[in-house]
């Protein structure tokens, strides 16, 4: 499979990124026609942004140029994948071995704080010292209908018996794995669900919109989240104190609850003002009204949504715009990106 193979402006961006990366000959990169350019299989590529990745991990203490001009490369890969079609196996695998490298570093204790990894579209673990909980966590891209199949990932056994509890915002298939969470439920653990979620497979717990409830030793509160079917915002609290807030897929930063300081805010990065603005300026407002101490947003290159990469509007969000709000340093806390598989450690 080759990757830059359109002259349009997601390939001119993918090769400057390679450029970057070293990935393809840059020698009058400006002029020289992309049809001469080097190919480079797919597999080499996303070898060496998950190499370069792993000398480069994400961070709380500012933006990294380096790693951001990684990420974008990445962006471009996953910009070509088709919803229609089938997921090239060779993004498929680096999604795997993402999950390896998670299933590898979850039993590590934590000792302060959190460490939180970002897993497929809206996919988190949160880890403290007491507890390990979840997010919208799926085996990866699911069947949607469009003809395309889901992608053939065991989920790790290894992660699945880490988890605690598992918070599913909505029933959406990028957002809910029905063999996921049954899978968790026989394991004994407790898995969430908007009571709207009736007898969808796995739940054990149901919760309205207002409703608070101590849950696993996790205080727990529902915010409701407009979208198109019923959806859940959760505000978690650990013994720790870590005030945890997931905006499920909320449309609108208006919908944010102002509630009590957030240490960490796992948003949407679609939220586009229900399309009366872009993305970045969703993201903007949300982290304006929350003012968490840290963002990490979720929902970027989800491959079941159809291309375009948009900014407002149906279509997939890119990373592209989380970027640059990562690199607005006049917002509020901290905002990182994330691929799959990282991580990132948040200290008190």
């Amino acid at each position: 499979m080759r990757i830059f193979h359109r002259a349009a402006p997601l390939c001119r961006r993918a090769i400057a990124a390679a450029c970057a990366l070293g990935l393809v000959a840059c020698s009058g990169m400006a002029t020289q026609p992309a049809a001469v350019l080097p190919a480079t299989p797919l597999a080499t590529t996303l070898a060496q942004i998950r190499s370069e990745l792993s000398v480069m991990p994400a961070s709380v203490r500012g933006n990294n140029a380096a790693r951001s001009t990684v990420i974008r490369a990445l962006d471009d890969v996953l910009g070509q994948q088709s919803a229609e079609q089938p997921t090239a196996p060779e993004v498929v695998d680096f999604y795997r071995d993402a999950l390896a490298r998670v299933a590898v570093q979850i039993p590590a204790p934590v000792t302060e704080g959190a460490r939180v990894w970002m897993l497929y579209n809206k996919g988190f673990l949160v880890k403290t010292a007491s507890t390990t909980f979840a997010f919208d966590v799926v085996s990866g891209k699911a069947f949607t209908g469009s003809g395309a199949p889901a992608w053939d990932i065991a989920f790790p056994a290894e992660i699945l018996d880490r988890i605690d509890v598992l918070f599913v915002t909505h029933l959406h298939p990028d957002h809910y794995d029905a063999v996921l969470a049954a899978a968790l439920a026989a394991r004994g653990k407790t898995v969430v669900c908007p009571r709207a979620a009736g007898t969808a497979a796995g739940c054990t717990v149901w919760m309205d919109a207002g409703e608070s409830a101590t849950i696993a030793g996790l205080l727990v509160h529902a915010w409701d989240a407009p979208h198109p079917v019923p959806t859940l915002m959760y505000e978690v609290v650990t013994a720790e104190k870590l005030r945890v807030l997931n905006t499920g897929d909320a449309c609108c930063s208006a919908s944010i609850p102002r509630t009590a300081a957030v240490d960490l805010l796992l948003l949407n990065a679609w939220m586009n003002e229900d399309n009366a603005g872009t993305n970045r300026d969703g993201m903007t407002a949300a982290l304006l009204r929350v003012q968490p101490r840290l963002m990490i947003p979720g929902h970027l290159q989800e491959l079941s949504h159809p291309l375009p990469v948009v900014e407002t509007g149906a279509g997939r969000y890119g990373y592209e715009n989380a970027l640059k709000v990562q690199a607005d340093n006049s917002l509020p806390g901290k905002t990182v990106v994330l691929a799959w598989g990282e991580h990132l450690d948040l200290l008190p």
